[in-house]
């Protein structure tokens, strides 16, 4: 199944976790609106995405490091944990109300994605 897939609609809380399982040089994890993506630019250059862009941080990202995407869709908010640090909420008011996961990085990065079991 490919990201296109699975969309997120406006209403509910949902929660997912990007595990890194080896490292690259950058990583970015968020949501982004389908009606602009551009399959040829990087997540993080997306015109209309809510990202955590490893660039933007002065965070180590080494193997096993968990990155938490909080997306709130009745608030339109999302935010980010990376390894239990979480980080302040960022409005996703100027995106659709149909979202996707959306996650890139640089080789020879490897990620795998955990759902949580249930919509909370």
């Amino acid at each position: 199944m490919g990201w296109d897939s699975h969309p997120i609609y406006l209403g509910g809380k949902y929660k997912w976790d990007v595990i890194i399982e080896k490292t690259g040089t950058r990583y970015v994890v968020g949501v982004c609106d389908s009606e602009n993506f551009n399959y040829g630019a990087f997540a993080g250059d997306q015109r209309d995405a809510c990202v955590f862009d490893s660039n933007c941080f002065y965070l180590t990202i080494s193997r096993n490091t968990k990155i938490t995407v909080h997306l709130d869709m009745n608030k339109r908010t999302c935010a980010f944990t990376i390894d239990g640090r979480r980080y302040s909420e960022v409005s996703t008011y100027n995106l659709s109300s149909k979202l996707y996961p959306v996650v890139s990085l640089y080789y020879p990065g490897r990620f795998r994605i955990q759902s949580h079991q249930k919509r909370i």
